[in-house]
């Protein structure tokens, strides 16, 4: 559910980074790499791993989904955006209590 805005961030970051992206076993790799490489805003280097450890380890920054990779970026010292999905409702119930500003995407 991230991936799109989670590209469309790394876009944005521009041609001369490169960016990891860990796959778990669960998830067809192919099916993914197809999808990464048809989807019209991503114009980046962006390169599948089997390990999300290894990954934030030789990263400089990260851009993780909330939830136990967050854990292991602060643990690894690893600069990180937190990205979370929440539904209309919930953002709206939510918003006018915390300082957050709309993705544009």
């Amino acid at each position: 559910m991230n991936l799109p805005s989670i590209l469309a961030a790394a876009t944005q970051l521009g041609p001369g980074c490169e960016f990891l992206l860990p796959v778990a076993s669960t998830i067809d790799a192919q099916a993914l790499g197809l999808m990464t490489q048809t989807a019209p805003a991503v114009k980046i280097s962006l390169h599948l791993v089997p390990e999300s450890l290894p990954a934030l380890l030789h990263s400089r920054a990260g851009i993780v989904a909330s939830g136990t990779a967050t854990v292991e970026a602060a643990l690894m010292n690893t600069p990180f955006v937190m990205v979370y999905r929440v539904s209309p409702l919930t953002y709206r119930l939510g918003a006018p209590r915390l300082r957050c500003r709309t993705s544009p995407w």
